[in-house]
């Protein structure tokens, strides 16, 4: 079910299930992350963060026979993005969680990094 929403600056926002229709364009807004050489995957969602509301976290899936660093991820997101975009955590996965037509589910993403920060 969608939901439109007015916030105070009076911009229109979808709800679907609760997750802002704004948020799901931040996948596109992190394509450079995407574009790395060694990546054959990676998934973008904000995390919450102590300091501030969210920050940026990155799970990526490494093409097979590639090595890459996280070091080596943000230093090639930094030439391509503004610095608030650069994931400010990387995790290697062996695979993203993705729905029957192949999108990666950036909730499922979150909901197992909030798991393993609560464990």
């Amino acid at each position: 079910m969608s939901h439109r929403l007015l916030d105070s600056r009076a911009w229109l926002d979808h709800y679907d299930e609760g997750v802002p229709r704004h948020r799901e364009r931040s996948q596109r807004d992190h394509y450079p992350a995407i574009t790395v050489p060694q990546l054959l995957e990676a998934g973008v969602a904000g995390i919450p963060a102590p300091h501030r509301y969210e920050t940026v976290k990155a799970w990526v899936v490494l093409k097979p026979g590639q090595n890459a660093t996280v070091e080596e991820i943000q230093a090639w997101c930094r030439t391509r993005l503004a610095a608030f975009k650069v994931p400010a955590e990387i995790e290697f996965v062996a695979a993203l969680p993705k729905t029957g037509i192949g999108k990666i589910l950036r909730r499922e993403l979150v909901r197992q990094h909030l798991e393993k920060e609560n464990k």
